[in-house]
């Protein structure tokens, strides 16, 4: 990074930190990954002991995702809660069309509007970040018709600039991969049910214990689809790994295990 990067992007930090400064009183909505939790340290740098973290939990969100969440709001000293989303108890997203993101959404903004409000925050703040306008997510729609403000896209930061960030600031998420809910790994049209879900949950925890860092488990009823990252398609040639992720899986439940021969990011 040459130092006119390293000037322009603390310059956008320094933007953050004002705008956050001048919202006063504010509710994260927080997830442990990367951009969230970036952005609660520096809402706790802005606003001191005026802000909280809300955290919705559900199904959807992996445990050990709710664990690292617990302990770093408890590392920054930060006021979280941690509240039940409801869901799946939704038509429309279980149904798992292509605007699933919204209705999981506007449920989880609508919570963490409750919350500001009986709080007296000013404003709900969410991780969006400059590169998720390129993607199609229906929860920026959630998000605008609800109310709820994105800092880090108002301020132009990327998920590489969050990440460089991040580092500087010793944080542990600084360069964990890329996250997404669980629901995500279960094809359009296919009905989100929580018994799938913790299926898909398992699977992607005996990848990660087996040395796999940024990996999906794809559902497809009977089969389990591991995608991973072309750099780590090597250890999968490992027969004695191949074979523990196979009885594992099967364990779990599946009948038949492949892995995707396009890449993480590509399929």
């Amino acid at each position: 990074m040459t130092t006119i990067e390293r000037d322009l992007l603390y310059a956008k930090q320094n933007h953050l930190i004002a705008m956050l400064e001048t919202m006063e009183r504010v509710v994260v909505a927080f997830s442990a990954g990367v951009d969230s939790t970036y952005l609660l340290s520096v809402a706790k740098e802005a606003c001191g002991d005026s802000m909280i973290g809300v955290v919705g939990v559900s199904p959807s969100l992996k445990q050990d995702d709710i664990r690292q969440a617990k302990d770093t709001a408890a590392e920054m000293d930060v006021d979280c809660l941690f509240i039940e989303t409801k869901e799946f108890s939704i038509d429309e997203y279980l149904i798992n069309d292509e605007m699933r993101c919204y209705h999981c959404k506007k449920e989880l903004f609508t919570r963490c509007m409750e919350v500001a409000s009986s709080k007296g925050m000013n404003f709900v703040i969410d991780g969006t970040n400059a590169d998720d306008l390129d993607d199609d997510r229906p929860g920026l729609i959630a998000a605008k018709e609800i109310g709820v403000r994105s800092p880090l896209l108002e301020v132009g930061l990327s998920k590489k600039e969050i990440r460089s960030l991040s580092k500087a600031r010793l944080l542990p998420t600084w360069n964990k991969p890329a996250a997404a809910c669980l629901s995500s790994r279960v094809p359009h049209g296919t009905e989100i049910l929580p018994e799938i879900l913790k299926k898909v949950e398992a699977s992607e925890k005996v990848l990660t214990t087996n040395g796999f860092t940024q990996v999906r488990v794809r559902y497809h009823n009977k089969i389990a689809r591991i995608v991973l990252d072309e750099e780590e398609w090597a250890r999968m040639k490992d027969p004695d790994i191949r074979h523990t992720i196979y009885e594992k899986l099967r364990d779990i439940g599946f009948i038949h295990v492949t892995v995707d021969i396009l890449p993480y990011g590509s399929s």
